[in-house]
């Protein structure tokens, strides 16, 4: 019985820690796509040189 709750929490971690992990990558991918619009519509130069 000790093992298995002991397997069992092992797997409670790393389901958590997963879950963790992909709810950071997703909050900073918003945040960068976040950055990078800001930046484009900040500085249309590069972005109207760029269009023949």
């Amino acid at each position: 019985m000790a093992t298995a709750t002991i397997s069992f929490s092992i797997v409670l971690q790393v389901s958590l820690f997963i879950f963790f992990m992909v709810f950071c990558m997703w909050y900073y991918y918003r945040l960068f796509l976040c950055f990078i619009v800001v930046g484009v519509a900040l500085s249309p130069r590069p972005l109207s040189c760029s269009i023949p």
